[in-house]
């Protein structure tokens, strides 16, 4: 007969009550913790006032969204990016990009930039007095390359042309003007040689002249200073315009083509068109400004004399040609090194990141051969391009010396030119040197143009991720449902998943477990619509995904994937990152639900410590809860952690697993460590691509092998 201690039943039974009221009081944190994040939400509803977006929209031709759903949805659905910025007391006589401002009371409003300025939907001009209503902090707006189809060359050209014509029409004008007077010099100058040589231009004439010449020269000056005034504002619109199209255009692309590109390759491929950019606005400038210069002094040049003339523009014509086919042949080499310059950044990119891995492996020879071997390359293809570039070049400073002596020796041949018209046609052979050497340099920039433009190709010619006129999901319900899903990668026989069933319903907790290569990754990347199944259906609420917008959905769902690194700012950017108007109080609250708020709040700095790239001030376990946090902070209806805590030690992190348990939200959770599923409704044992088994933590222990090994192992571990 066993003898019942009545101290150890008292201890026992206080020990249970203390467990029972523990649990009890982090339940109502969580609960407290919860509410006061949903209530921090609800104090930041979206601005109904989307008539702003649907102006936008219909002033660059795309899809106006549906009234009622709100500004930044509005602005989503429409393909419009934008950015807060501040506005300065005199902002509104500079348009650049449009704006959406917000008046102290009322909607907001959508200005469209113009000359000088700003103007509303209905064309009339901001004054400053509209201005003082506004409120200083206002959002830019950047239209996207395309609003479906396909980015071709015509498309992009005339999207970098859009808003420039004042400023081409003025370039062009300020450059006839400035040819025009640069053509009378020719003759001006005859004149007075033909006058003093005959005697017939007395003193105080030639002094006229003289003055009138200064004033033509001054006049010229003018002429090409507000010339280059508007090529500035031209090439500023230029950056204005398609630099961040052309980056918008690639955080939209399907995530499938960009990984075909590496992460050096494809930065380099976006930044190209930092060249095209500067390239077209050179060769425009120059095209418009040679043209017209080179006309009028050509013109000038045969009206003194046309077999001058003709010798002239027979020399010049066998140059250009020397020199475009130098410049065709730079090209190709100048495409050829961009390429091989990408694989050595590429690989010199993916050594650095493993750096680590390579000196412990020992590893630094093999990997300084590989380098050898793609830089050999790279050298190889610069050396050809600069030897056409020497060739470009000799043909270009080879113009002037060669249409002088051209010049010389018709003259020398003639010997019956006179000393004005001689004079004349040396003033007019110049500037025609000097604008064909100006066109000159504007094709060279038109083919270097070309290298730039093919190298972007590939990025706007990738696929979108979210295909045109997709459906609004709406607000997410939370039902999750994998139907049969097949997935195999392209060039592979074996399907990583093979159908696949899986459902989570509204406020259910799923878990996913396996062992390695099972496919449970590839199964997160299906439910976040990264890549498409093969074969079955991704399904929201009921609702097809690839029948809705994608970007959409993923913005309504919490997600921490493997490997998740913070961004470069501070705790409270990276917790607020991609929620609209986040308080302080949001943030702490979805702190406290990963278990984190008390250690930021010991810190010097709260909120403001600063997080940096490669994260060695923070724990693993520490960036793992930040990524938590952010995921919390948007209040999702659906929760998607992949190995989210694998970094916490066993206590943080069944704290963190109790709480995010305890949410009335649905949970899908890819698990290694099973210990942290117990609570799960249903777990989905997943093994070479297939569902294996199904249940509950206890039922799975009891029924399927495999997951009983799985625990057992773990216990012995």
């Amino acid at each position: 007969m066993t003898t019942v201690d009545p101290t150890m039943d008292t201890l026992t039974a206080e020990r249970t009550d203390t467990a029972v009221s523990r649990a009890a009081a982090d339940l109502a944190a969580v609960d407290e913790a919860w509410r006061r994040l949903a209530a921090a939400a609800a104090e930041r509803p979206e601005r109904p006032d989307d008539d702003a977006a649907r102006t936008l929209a219909a002033h660059y031709d795309l899809p106006s969204p549906t009234p009622g759903t709100g500004l930044v949805t509005a602005l989503r659905a429409a393909g419009l990016h934008w950015t807060e910025v501040r506005l300065d007391g005199h902002w509104y006589r500079r348009g650049a990009a449009p704006l959406i401002v917000f008046p102290v009371s009322g909607p907001a409003v959508a200005l469209l930039p113009t000359r000088g300025g700003y103007r509303t939907a209905h064309g009339r001009r901001v004054t400053a007095a509209d201005a003082g209503a506004y409120d200083r902090t206002a959002w830019q707006v950047y239209p996207p390359l395309s609003a479906g189809p396909p980015v071709t060359t015509r498309h992009l050209l005339r999207f970098a042309a859009r808003g420039a014509g004042p400023d081409l029409r003025f370039l062009l004008t300020a450059g006839l003007l400035a040819a025009l007077i640069g053509g009378v010099l020719p003759f001006l100058s005859a004149w007075i040689i033909t006058g003093v040589a005959g005697g017939s231009v007395g003193g105080q004439l030639l002094w006229s002249l003289a003055a009138l010449i200064a004033s033509f020269v001054v006049a010229n000056a003018l002429l090409l200073s507000a010339r280059n005034a508007a090529l500035v504002r031209l090439q500023g619109r230029l950056q204005l315009r398609l630099e961040p199209a052309v980056w918008s255009h690639l955080l939209s692309r399907d995530l499938r083509a960009l990984e075909e590109m590496g992460t050096s390759d494809l930065v380099q491929r976006a930044n190209s068109v930092t060249e095209m950019r500067k390239a077209l606005s050179d060769s425009v400038a120059a095209g418009v400004l040679g043209s017209a210069f080179g006309l009028v002094s050509l013109a000038a040049l045969i009206f003194v004399d046309p077999v001058v003339g003709g010798c002239v523009l027979v020399a010049t014509l066998l140059l250009m040609a020397a020199a475009s086919y130098a410049a065709i042949r730079q090209q190709r080499h100048e495409l050829a090194n961009r390429e091989a310059f990408a694989a050595v950044a590429g690989f010199l990119h993916t050594a650095l990141l493993a750096i680590e891995k390579i000196q412990v492996a020992a590893r630094e020879e093999r990997i300084f051969a590989g380098w050898a071997q793609r830089y050999a390359r790279q050298r190889s293809t610069d050396a050809a391009t600069l030897r056409w570039q020497a060739r470009v070049a000799a043909c270009s400073a080879a113009l002037q010396p060669t249409l002088l002596a051209t010049l010389g020796i018709v003259v020398a041949l003639r010997q019956d030119v006179a000393l004005g018209t001689f004079v004349a046609a040396s003033i007019a052979v110049g500037q025609f040197a000097a604008s064909v050497g100006m066109l000159q340099g504007g094709v060279i920039s038109a083919f270097s143009l070309v290298a730039a433009y093919r190298r972007l190709v590939p990025v706007l010619t990738a696929a979108p991720d979210v295909t045109p006129g997709a459906a609004d999901p709406g607000r997410l319900r939370g039902r999750v449902q994998l139907h049969e899903v097949t997935f195999t990668y392209p060039g592979t026989g074996r399907p990583v998943l093979d159908r696949v069933s899986i459902t989570a319903e509204p406020g259910e907790f799923i878990a996913v477990v396996g062992p390695s290569g099972a496919g449970k990754s590839t199964l997160i990347r299906l439910l976040l619509g990264l890549v498409p199944p093969s074969s079955g259906a991704v399904r929201y609420d009921g609702r097809d995904l690839s029948e809705l917008d994608v970007r959409t959905v993923r913005a309504q769902l919490g997600v921490v994937l493997q490997q998740a690194r913070a961004v470069r700012g501070s705790i409270r950017d990276n917790v607020a990152a991609g929620t609209e108007d986040l308080t302080d109080e949001a943030v702490w609250q979805a702190l406290r639900l990963a278990g984190l708020a008390d250690e930021v709040r010991d810190m010097p700095m709260g909120l403001h410590t600063m997080v940096s790239e490669d994260n060695k001030a923070f724990s693993g376990g520490q960036i793992q809860r930040l990524m938590v946090a952010r995921a919390l902070a948007k209040q999702p209806p659906v929760l998607v952690l992949d190995e989210a805590t694998s970094a916490l030690d066993n206590i943080t992190q069944r704290k963190v697993t109790d709480r995010i348990a305890d949410l009335d939200v649905t949970r899908i959770v890819v698990a290694h460590r099973l210990s942290t599923i117990r609570a799960a409704d249903r777990i989905y044992v997943l093994d070479n691509g297939r569902i294996v088994a199904e249940g509950t933590f206890d039922h799975l222990v009891a029924t399927a092998p495999l997951f009983a090994r799985l625990v057992a192992r773990q216990e012995v571990t």
